[in-house]
């Protein structure tokens, strides 16, 4: 009996938890919207969430938006509080539409972006990586990324909501994964880098072919 009620229960919480834990899009009559945040932009978190992040630590924000009509215009605009301000841009999004329009007028701006003459059922996904700033002095303590977005038509309706409450740890981020581009801008800044590098390969062919050599030997014997 107990094994019974213990099956219905998981299955129950199966069913039913997608729909009671996943946040359902912001939606007026104008338009709907939607946020995800990550630090790796595999793993996605809907908004408000909360994250622990170094100084210089870089995470990415996915936006969501799409007109039910035909709309002058869409737009949305990440800020945070300040001065001084504790975050900043780092990538623009590959994908930008060609009604998409950005602007950085505003220093409170993370990103600041519209999309004009925007249809009936057009939609925008677009990812932006973002950091908390390497010299921010909001040390230990919790500062919030917030977005408003804004559906201008015959009328205006707007959202703003917190992104993610972010406590920033007083340790600055190393990312120790260097890229290509990034080791061959330091052998082009420092030429010696290229002769050790050169070395190392030498010597790796060397004990390759000593090892090939004592194998050979061996079988051999």
């Amino acid at each position: 009996m107990k094994k019974n009620i213990f099956l219905f229960v998981i299955i129950f919480l199966f069913i039913f938890s997608p729909s009671i834990l996943a946040n359902k899009p912001a939606e007026n009559s104008l338009g709907l919207c939607d946020v995800w945040f990550s630090k790796d932009s595999v793993s996605w978190e809907n908004t408000t969430t909360f994250a622990n992040l170094k100084l210089g630590e870089p995470f990415y924000v996915k936006i969501w938006v799409k007109a039910k009509t035909d709309l002058k215009s869409v737009s949305y605009h990440i800020s945070c509080y300040g001065p001084p301000y504790d975050f900043e841009l780092l990538e623009k999004p590959e994908n930008l539409a060609d009604n998409a329009q950005l602007y950085d007028f505003d220093l409170s701006a993370v990103c600041d972006i519209t999309f004009w003459d925007t249809k009936a059922f057009d939609e925008y996904t677009l990812v932006w990586k973002l950091r908390v700033k390497p010299d921010s002095d909001f040390i230990n303590g919790n500062t919030p990324l917030n977005i408003d977005f804004e559906f201008f038509g015959e009328e205006t309706k707007s959202f703003y909501f917190t992104i993610v409450s972010v406590n920033i740890i007083n340790q600055t981020w190393v990312d120790y994964a260097l890229s290509s581009d990034m080791m061959l801008s330091m052998v082009e800044n420092n030429p010696e880098l290229s002769h050790i590098s050169l070395d190392f390969q030498i010597i790796c062919i060397i004990i390759l072919i000593l090892m090939l050599t004592l194998l050979k030997m061996k079988t051999t014997d």
